[in-house]
C-alpha cells in the first residue's frame, strides 16, 4: 500500500505543533500496518464529505481520506 499526503495535508500539517504532528504519523503509521485497527477509529462520513473516511489522529485531531 503507498499513501500519498495531498498538497493541502502538508500544508495543515506544516501549521501543527510537534506533539500533533507525531500523533498524526503514529496515526498513520498505524493505518498502514493494520488498516482495521479499532484506535484508529474509522468512519464514513457525511453531508459535505460524503463517500470520506475519516480516522481519528487524537481526541482532537482528524485524518480525511
Amino acid at each position: 500500500m503507498k499513501i500519498y499526503r495531498h498538497r493541502h495535508f502538508i500544508k495543515e500539517y506544516k501549521k501543527l505543533d510537534c506533539l500533533k504532528q507525531k500523533r498524526v504519523n503514529d496515526a498513520i503509521k498505524l493505518f498502514y500496518n493494520d488498516p482495521l485497527d479499532p484506535k484508529l477509529r474509522i468512519h464514513l462520513l457525511k453531508g459535505k464529505y460524503k463517500n470520506l473516511y475519516s480516522m481519528d489522529a487524537g481526541f482532537d485531531l482528524r485524518i480525511i481520506f
